[in-house]
């Protein structure tokens, strides 16, 4: 799966693959959570662009409301209790949600 992953990021970009993700986010257990599992592991190879950063945080929120995903880090579930800024990170990269991220 990782290997279909890194072909279809490299050959169709991340805009595309996010919004696919989101169009088969439902219903739970989706085949979508398993490629967003690989997904996640790519970052290192093909970094998700900072325009893209807000998607890819709305996509695993999609995902958690069906059903808690398992592979994510507890920092991800404890976000927005705090002011502190989000920030996990996933085989080197950063991903930072906060509502005063000044990315946002």
């Amino acid at each position: 799966m990782k290997s279909w992953m890194k072909a279809t990021v490299r050959h169709i970009g991340w805009r595309t693959v996010i919004s696919i993700l989101r169009d088969v986010a439902a219903p739970w257990p989706s085949r979508g959570a398993f490629a967003l599992y690989w997904m996640l592991f790519l970052f290192s190879d093909y970094p998700l662009p900072p325009a893209l950063k807000e998607e890819c945080v709305k996509l695993l929120e999609l995902y958690e409301r069906g059903k808690p995903l398992p592979f994510l880090p507890a920092s991800w579930r404890n976000r927005g209790k705090t002011n502190r800024p989000f920030v996990f990170v996933w085989d080197g990269r950063q991903i930072r949600s906060t509502e005063l991220d000044p990315e946002k």
